[in-house]
């Protein structure tokens, strides 16, 4: 009786904060769940974890110290990776460089795979979706849902629009864009414009030093590497 009261108690608890907008991170189960959790005989099942929100000053820290980078060491990986493709000639070279790189790319998934313990990958694992609908559409059924944004969109008429963004997704756009982008900038850091769609590879020279630092390699444009003033190669003219 005692256990029935503190789960009928547990249950008013989880009513009342959603009801005042602080739900719970992570919550136990209601009773119908603990009670099909045991029939499973899964005792992570008694347990729910889902995102409901992050105060401002973590939002700020986390673009700070994870957004930023992350961001940097991506471009920097694109560029990376787009001279180290551009630069090779034979075709099964380009196919060896290619897997490499696509390993390189998946070298962070492994670690936190690997380093990450169980327990962790298990609650990540029970992290429920981010629902990006309404409290209204949180407590509709299934058929009512469908019933009433179905008639929204039976509704509404298909434009030139809906047919461009169907044929032409987003992400296709955005890929064709930042392969077109980091293309120009290969071409443009390495070659000179000589007309006619022409580029020619600039003239190589030497650094001081093989020792780079942090602000070479992400902002080479505002720190660039000091060169030596004579050139080691320059493009054989056409006579």
């Amino acid at each position: 009786v005692r256990l029935k009261e503190e789960e009928e108690e547990d249950d008013d608890a989880i009513d009342s904060m959603r009801e005042a907008g602080s739900e719970p991170k992570v919550r136990v189960a209601r009773k119908g769940e603990r009670e099909t959790a045991k029939q499973v005989g899964a005792w992570l099942e008694k347990a729910r974890i889902s995102i409901t929100g992050m105060p401002a000053l973590w939002k700020g820290v986390m673009v700070v110290f994870v957004l930023v980078p992350k961001a940097a060491i991506w471009k920097l990986t694109a560029e990376t990776g787009v001279t180290f493709l551009m630069n090779t000639d034979g075709i099964d070279d380009l196919i060896v460089n290619s897997v490499a790189l696509t390993f390189i790319l998946a070298i962070d998934d492994m670690i936190g795979e690997t380093l990450s313990s169980e327990l962790t990958q298990n609650m990540l694992s029970k992290c429920e979706d981010f629902m990006i609908f309404t409290r209204h559409a949180e407590g509709m059924s299934e058929e009512d849902i469908l019933e009433e944004f179905g008639n929204k969109q039976a509704t509404q008429r298909i434009s030139c629009m809906d047919v461009i963004r169907a044929i032409l997704p987003a992400k296709l756009l955005g890929v064709v864009a930042l392969t077109l982008m980091f293309t120009f900038s290969y071409y443009k850091t390495h070659c000179d414009y000589a007309g006619g769609f022409h580029w020619w590879p600039k003239p190589i020279r030497l650094a001081f030093s093989t020792q780079f630092s942090v602000l070479n390699a992400m902002f080479p444009n505002l720190f660039p590497v000091s060169m030596q003033e004579g050139t080691v190669w320059t493009m054989p003219s056409e006579d």
